[in-house]
């Protein structure tokens, strides 16, 4: 879809606003402010940057809180550089580079281009935030920032990232505590860790190294050594992840080496006609257990799964950790009938070992998807597929049990739900990210549905959430009656969280009010004016990030 439907919204937007204006006497600066504002992020998206730019220069002049008066003839040639209003009138198109641009809707389907190293900065420095995601997410990295060091240990665990960059002042708690906390499981994964911070000590440096961070890196930095440092450091770690195929947590085969022997089990197949059997398994409510009992009992847990899976496994089937809770079995030999009888075992096994902790014992359950090979799956991420459809069908259908695949599962109740909600005042820009995700097909795994709201209060008074549902929140920042911080601080006090990924889109940068938005737990912040295919790629990162 070319742009050019949008850039006639966008000038018939501000024809109409125009007319307004005129039939009145005069203005408050203030709503010339959140205007321009407006046109800013609008203009940019749809293909106008020399009028976004034109429009950002303006607005350095502009207070967004101030009531001046502005009378016509003031506001008029106030925006005289920004448009010749007879042209506006006119519904001139203006084109990129004289030719159209075009917004795709394209099948994400490139798993390693969407699988980019995952990044986590923890960090209360504004600049320094809004710099660095742009600089990293510019090279192709996913960013997730957090403000706070309570929050940058939940993200940890839950998003599971290759590089943490933590500085050292934070506002609830020193980075040095947070490195001393996560250390062992991080040299466990391999993820480097680099502490930061304008405070160049050489007693910073050396309690650094002394509590065993990769690196200390001084503010401010020089973008092209940063650069050059993260993808020195990703290498490093790729490079020993495939020297090592034992998971270092449970002590049994990891993701690595999983690939190679399915690769292996399906030429053999391929060779001489041999079955096997993939099963998934995943453990239920397992963020639950994280939450309530702590993440070393989750790891206990983790560890006590994988014996019993191990102890009750033929000798030469394979078990691998596939990634956080969910763990991938491979029964040469064996059709899913076998599959079902050794998940019983488990289920039983499991059922009769209680985990203790301060509030009393637990128990945990697993939920597996079963998918034998044939002709027609004949290739590993086929299978893992299939597999991790009966997965979902699994947990769909209740938990705590097991399921095969098979052609008559309904496709959509074996695909994920995913709800994408627009919250903006801006008619265009709902419009334009409404028609491009409802047609947006991110994957098999993934149904999308998208809803709108023009502005805050429709969208919190309405019936818009499901317990059972998850959710994408795209955020205005600046909205009439209702500012976006104040929808997002209501979303967070009135919803689990596990549920819901918000991302605020701004169209300030290097403000207070970015800060302030990932305080009150917004997962991401994106610039306006932006790419809507970006935007969809950002999007389905943190989807399959935090909802997988």
């Amino acid at each position: 879809m070319g742009l050019e439907k949008y850039q006639k919204m966008f000038f018939e937007k501000i024809r109409k606003t125009f007319c307004q204006w005129r039939s009145k006497e005069c203005i408050e600066e203030k709503e010339l402010y959140r205007f321009l504002h407006t046109l800013k992020g609008t203009a940019g998206s749809i293909g106008l940057e020399e009028v976004a730019k034109t429009v950002n220069e303006k607005l350095s002049s502009l207070s967004e809180d101030s009531h001046t008066i502005w009378p016509t003839e003031k506001w008029e040639h106030f925006i005289a550089p920004i448009c010749n209003l007879d042209e506006y009138t006119g519904h001139k198109i203006i084109k990129k580079e004289d030719s159209q641009v075009e917004i795709s809707n394209p099948q994400i389907t490139n798993s390693s281009e969407l699988d980019k190293e995952f990044i986590l900065i923890i960090d209360d420095d504004l600049e320094f935030i809004t710099y660095t995601k742009d600089l990293l997410e510019r090279q192709g990295y996913s960013v997730i920032v957090a403000t706070n060091g309570k929050k940058g240990l939940n993200l940890i665990y839950d998003l599971r990232p290759s590089f943490i960059c933590i500085d050292i002042h934070l506002p609830d708690m020193n980075g040095f505590n947070i490195l001393m906390r996560i250390l062992k499981k991080a040299k466990k994964t391999f993820i480097p860790i680099a502490i930061i911070s304008a405070d160049d000590k050489v007693t910073h440096r050396i309690q650094t190294y002394k509590l065993g961070a990769l690196d200390f890196i001084a503010k401010p930095i020089n973008p092209d050594i940063f650069l050059a440092y993260i993808n020195n450091r990703l290498e490093f770690k790729q490079e020993l992840e495939q020297l090592i195929v034992i998971d270092e947590l449970t002590q049994v085969y990891n993701r690595k080496y999983m690939k190679e022997r399915l690769n292996a089990l399906i030429k053999e197949y391929e060779r001489l006609g041999s079955i096997f059997t993939l099963v998934i398994l995943d453990l239920d409510f397992f963020k639950q257990v994280n939450d309530t009992y702590g993440h070393l009992k989750g790891d206990e847990v983790l560890i006590s799964f994988s014996k019993i899976v191990t102890q009750e496994k033929r000798e030469h089937d394979i078990f691998c950790r596939y990634g956080g809770e969910e763990f991938v079995l491979l029964l040469p030999n064996s059709q899913a009938s076998d599959a079902h009888y050794l998940m019983e075992r488990i289920k039983n096994s499991l059922a009769e070992t209680p985990f203790e902790s301060d509030n009393g014992s637990f128990f945990v359950t697993f939920s597996a998807g079963i998918i034998s090979v044939n002709l027609e799956n004949l290739h590993p991420e086929k299978l893992l597929e299939l597999g991790d459809q009966a997965l979902y069908f699994a947990k769909e259908s209740g938990r705590n049990r097991s399921i095969t695949y098979h052609p008559e599962i309904n496709l959509k109740k074996s695909r994920r739900e995913v709800t994408i909600i627009i919250v903006d005042d801006d008619k265009l820009i709902r419009s334009m990210l409404k028609n491009f995700f409802s047609s947006w097909t991110p994957s098999n795994a993934y149904t999308i549905k998208v809803i709108d709201f023009e502005d805050g209060i429709d969208f919190l008074s309405s019936s818009w959430y499901q317990s059972s549902n998850k959710y994408m929140i795209l955020l205005d920042g600046i909205m009439p009656n209702l500012d976006g911080l104040e929808v997002l601080k209501e979303i967070r006090k009135n919803y689990d969280h596990k549920d819901i990924l918000v991302s605020m889109l701004t169209g300030r940068t290097g403000e207070e009010h970015v800060i302030k938005a990932l305080e009150l737990g917004a997962d991401d912040y994106i610039v306006k004016p932006f790419d809507t295919n970006e935007v969809a790629k950002r999007v389905f990162r943190l989807i399959k990030r935090v909802f997988t």
